[in-house]
């Protein structure tokens, strides 16, 4: 999906940000660099999370509030007309 396309392009990048350029990385500048990446999938996880619960329940259509609902739809779409 393209979630995971973005996610993986976003973590390499970290990835490789944090690691010197031109030279071979060391044992410990690769724990480092891997270290950062996993910290901003916990960051980005617990936003999604955060963001996941302020949605209120029911449909789109249930949360509108009457004056601003759609009385139509397009004609041949198939669904009912509200009033």
């Amino acid at each position: 999906s393209i979630g995971g396309a973005v996610g993986v392009t976003l973590l390499g990048s970290v990835i490789a940000g944090a690691l010197p350029s031109g030279q071979d990385p060391s044992s410990a500048e690769m724990v480092t660099a891997v270290h950062r990446a996993f910290w901003l999938a916990t960051f980005v996880s617990g936003a999604a999370l955060v963001l996941a619960i302020r949605i209120p329940p029911g449909l789109p259509a249930e949360l509108a509030h009457p004056e601003e609902a759609v009385s139509d739809y397009p004609q041949g779409s198939g669904l009912p007309k509200t009033h």
